[in-house]
């Protein structure tokens, strides 16, 4: 493992990576560690809003399968519309 690895920009590794090279405490890895984790949950927060809740299907519900196929093909004839358009 080095730094400059892709891993190194999952929540927590850069953390732990600094940590274990000396470079903070053990308080401060598990301080740091929860910080990018509340950050991480909020950009994701942030980006779930934009869905449209129409779009967000419920997987226990009778006939999801459907609407899931139903969504995807909605979403690419969409798509495709716009791309002829353009």
């Amino acid at each position: 493992l080095h730094p400059d690895m892709p891993s190194m920009r999952c929540v927590g590794y850069r953390q732990a990576w600094q940590h274990l090279d000396g470079a903070t405490r053990f308080a401060q890895f598990v301080e740091q560690g929860q910080a990018a984790t509340r950050q991480l949950a909020k950009r994701q927060l942030t980006w779930l809003r934009k869905i449209p809740a129409d779009t967000v299907l419920d997987p226990f519900a009778s006939g999801y399968q459907a609407a899931a196929l139903a969504a995807v093909q909605q979403h690419f004839a969409c798509a495709e519309n716009q791309f002829q358009a353009a």
